[in-house]
């Protein structure tokens, strides 16, 4: 497991918490292993009439 994530476990941080994986991303693209590209996560509502999360 990615020492990253097995911090964020350590922590107790919920293993959908999207923290971890920014802070790889970050540190890909400042490595020059990734596109310097905006990330988002955008929840929504859904049909059922459930309150739009984002």
């Amino acid at each position: 497991m990615n020492r990253v994530f097995q911090s964020a476990a350590g922590c107790k941080l919920h293993p959908a918490c999207p923290v971890p994986t920014a802070l790889i991303k970050a540190v890909e693209a400042e490595l020059g292993m990734a596109v310097k590209k905006n990330v988002t996560i955008e929840l929504t509502g859904d049909q059922a009439g459930n309150p739009d999360c984002s």
